[in-house]
């Protein structure tokens, strides 16, 4: 189960875990911590997230894997000059999931470069900050493109929770190679479904889809970074 104040209470601080409990959303969420009150899981399958267990926003499996929250739409009267409406909401929500994305991953870079221990310390540590600076902007540029198409962006704590469709990452302090070996799976989601926003965006929004291919060709370094840390002499990573 997903202690959504935790998580909260990690990223922003205990003053704001506070007014998250107190908060309706935030009180119907921890709620579900008490075995007592929580939910079947789906018929589709284990319940794997906050926004899973009680039902806040509905999510549709769209073709290829990434999932789009049906809330997220198009809000203003207006889009980007020559993009149709319907292309502009299919562009918002695709870029919905990769700010949500991109906001949890820069949160767990973090983590990492905080609880990550023993040989060769120093080195990841210093090799973390970076890409969280450079993820961070990627959703400050993501943020900007919702909103010039007419969406809202929301990069509240309650949203992401709300929004995202994985596990929170598992491990506290913990030594170099469990850290990039956990690193290494986060980013092979993150990754591979930012290419298939890519693909999608290709038939709607060129601009938006040059913009997240930018994006991937550093995520897809940083990966590689995180990779010649874990990688065999003969080219295999150790698990």
């Amino acid at each position: 189960m997903v202690d959504t104040a935790a998580i909260v209470g990690r990223a922003f601080g205990a003053t704001t875990r506070d007014r998250y409990r107190r908060h309706p959303v935030g009180r119907a969420l921890c709620a579900t911590s008490n075995p007592a009150r929580a939910p079947k899981a789906h018929a589709t399958g284990p319940i794997q997230s906050a926004g899973d267990a009680v039902g806040i926003g509905e999510w549709n499996l769209k073709e290829g894997g990434i999932m789009s929250n049906t809330e997220n739409a198009k809000v203003a009267g207006f889009t980007a000059p020559g993009l149709k409406e319907d292309a502009a909401q299919k562009a918002i929500a695709l870029l919905d999931d990769r700010l949500v994305a991109l906001i949890d991953l820069q949160l767990t870079l973090k983590h990492v470069h905080w609880n990550v221990v023993g040989p060769n310390f120093i080195g990841v540590h210093e090799m973390l900050d970076p890409q969280v600076d450079a993820v961070r902007e990627m959703t400050d540029t993501i943020a900007e493109r919702i909103a010039t198409l007419g969406g809202v962006p929301e990069g509240t704590p309650e949203a992401v929770v709300r929004k995202r469709s994985w596990k929170d990452y598992s491990i506290g302090k913990g030594l170099v190679a469990e850290h990039l070996s956990e690193l290494d799976k986060v980013y092979n989601g993150v990754n591979g479904d930012h290419r298939k926003a890519i693909d999608e965006l290709s038939e709607i929004d060129p601009v938006s889809e040059d913009m997240l291919t930018g994006q991937l060709g550093d995520l897809e370094q940083f990966q590689w970074f995180v990779r010649a840390h874990i990688e065999s002499s003969s080219g295999e990573l150790k698990r």
